[in-house]
């Protein structure tokens, strides 16, 4: 199945929204419509619960790592790079969604981006 919207998006940096039985992805940055398409199928989400992050002057890359069992191992799942500067954005808009949806778990009020 693909899901698809328009959107309005500002640079590259995307927010997944999700709705019972809809999924879309909002852009952050410049204003300009875009359609996005995804896969549900072919492109899952995977669960981390560790991240190791490394910066040089060139670049950040994020190793997104998943703890196996009891033991002391990590496995990555997925591993990520971008330039400083898009680190710098994502990094600007992670903070402002995660303020807002601990506003709206203090609040109890459910706010629309």
């Amino acid at each position: 199945m693909t899901v698809s919207k328009n959107s309005r998006f500002h640079g590259n940096i995307a927010l997944v929204i999700s709705q019972p039985g809809r999924r879309w992805i909002k852009m952050a940055g410049e204003k300009s419509d875009v359609n996005i398409s995804i896969n549900l199928d072919t492109t899952p989400v995977l669960y981390t619960d560790n991240v190791h992050i490394k910066i040089t002057e060139d670049g950040v890359t994020l190793d997104f790592m998943q703890k196996l069992g009891p033991t002391k191992t990590v496995r990555i799942v997925s591993r990520v790079g971008m330039s400083r500067e898009h680190a710098r954005k994502f990094y600007k808009v992670l903070g402002d969604q995660l303020k807002l949806a601990v506003g709206q778990m203090q609040t109890g009020t459910k706010v629309r981006n």
